[in-house]
């Protein structure tokens, strides 16, 4: 039957969509010798709304779970049992202080980049067998110690950059010229205070811009990419009363093609959102989203009802609880939280990350609670609630960092997570998780 009910929204849905082209004046839409409809547009990873609803992330979903419910039905899921956790031997004498993954050699393998205690910023070939390669450094001896990782193609040449932030409030970039070979740091902001930064075009001239927030000044900003290396030296303010704000997120809250930004503010349990005005980097003044967020030390975005509306989460390591908020339409957000952990089942969790897990085409929830030395799936039931967390280990000497990403390319996301142990790292390989 479930099955069957999958089947059947996907293909309203289908008919839906071809319905909405064909009789809305979309540019660039034409029809070919057979009837398809096509939307021609330069913009790669262009996105389809209607009434603010993202359609080809609805049939993505509906396609996930249709493919879960034939998957399962077919084979009934064993009892949940833990993954084996593989160590990557970092080759370093400091515990990692941060890390990410994405392709830096350009051979479509996620590549790992770590940042640890004693100021040294690396990174780990994929080989492609489940193995890395040792090190390959791109900075020995950074100002102060990195505290985040961001990674984006700043020049637009195709090749990942690596952007930091330390402990001291510098940002620095590192140019990829290709394969993984990085130049010499590039200072871009040396604003004291900066503790949280990332990177999205906000003016529409193609390249990638900074945007940081500063708990120290309580404010978030932005600084424009001059032309692909450099930055200006003028900071645009984007939230001026940002009180204590401790995470931010890039996301379109409402729809209208322009990428906003979310904050939490800790001190005041409060969630804000920053509305880009008109894709030019004009933004209109901060509104409250909620003052129920407890204490938010980190935010994270993502549709967890199902409901094409980005939904916002929030996690706190004060308070030991992971919640989120459900967007009503067009930014709208329902201010009462929803409980993903409560306090006491998510000890001091250090991260908060959303993908899912067991391609079931639902948002999953992950988290390292250090206290507990435990990597936490949290499972989705597909209306947004969260009954059963599952972990994927509870021996990992003060869990403090986790990542997603498909490791070895087989449509299934992995788990990377990093503790307190020098040197090490530990990766989950995901074999066909169940929620069940």
């Amino acid at each position: 039957m479930e099955v069957w009910l999958a089947r059947r929204r996907l293909s309203l849905l289908v008919l839906w969509v071809h319905v909405c082209w064909a009789v809305s004046p979309w540019p660039g839409l034409v029809a070919d010798e057979n009837g398809t409809l096509h939307i021609q547009t330069p913009v790669a990873g262009a996105k389809v709304y209607f009434n603010g609803v993202d359609l080809l992330a609805k049939l993505a979903r509906l396609e996930s779970q249709l493919a879960y419910l034939n998957r399962t039905s077919a084979t009934p899921a064993a009892p949940w049992s833990m993954p084996t956790a593989h160590v990557l031997n970092l080759g370093s004498i400091g515990p990692p202080k941060t890390f990410e993954v994405a392709d830096l050699d350009g051979d479509n393998y996620p590549d790992i980049i770590t940042a640890d205690a004693t100021s040294t910023i690396f990174w780990q070939r994929n080989l492609h067998n489940l193995t890395f390669a040792e090190p390959q450094y791109i900075d020995i001896s950074t100002p102060g110690t990195v505290v985040k990782l961001v990674i984006a193609d700043v020049n637009l040449d195709t090749n990942l950059d690596v952007f930091t932030v330390d402990s001291v409030g510098n940002v620095l970039l590192y140019v990829n010229l290709g394969l993984g070979s990085f130049g010499s740091r590039v200072p871009v902001s040396d604003s004291t205070g900066i503790t949280e930064a990332a990177a999205t075009d906000l003016n529409n001239d193609g390249l990638l811009d900074l945007v940081y927030a500063s708990a120290v000044h309580s404010i978030i900003g932005w600084r424009r990419n001059s032309n692909g290396v450099s930055f200006a030296e003028d900071d645009y303010s984007i939230d001026s009363g940002a009180l204590s704000v401790s995470s931010l997120a890039l996301v379109d809250l409402d729809a209208d093609g322009h990428i906003d930004i979310v904050s939490g503010n800790f001190q005041i349990n409060g969630l804000r959102w920053s509305r880009n005005l008109d894709g030019n980097g004009s933004f209109a003044q901060a509104v409250s989203l909620t003052t129920n967020a407890s204490a938010p030390t980190l935010v994270a975005i993502g549709d967890l009802d199902g409901d094409g509306w980005v939904d916002v989460l929030s996690a706190s390591g004060f308070v030991n609880a992971i919640q989120w908020f459900r967007n009503l339409g067009h930014g709208s957000i329902d201010p009462a939280p929803r409980p993903i952990a409560h306090a006491g089942a998510a000890p001091q969790l250090t991260s908060l990350v959303v993908a899912d897990l067991d391609s079931d085409g639902d948002l999953d929830v992950l988290s390292t609670l250090p206290n507990a030395e435990t990597v936490a799936w949290y499972v989705n039931d597909g209306a947004g609630n969260f009954n059963t967390m599952r972990p994927l280990t509870t021996t990992l000497l003060d869990a403090r960092n986790c990542r997603v990403s498909d490791l070895d390319l087989d449509q299934r996301p992995d788990v990377i997570a990093s503790g307190s142990n020098p040197g090490e790292l530990y990766w989950f390989h995901n074999t066909g998780w169940s929620s069940t």
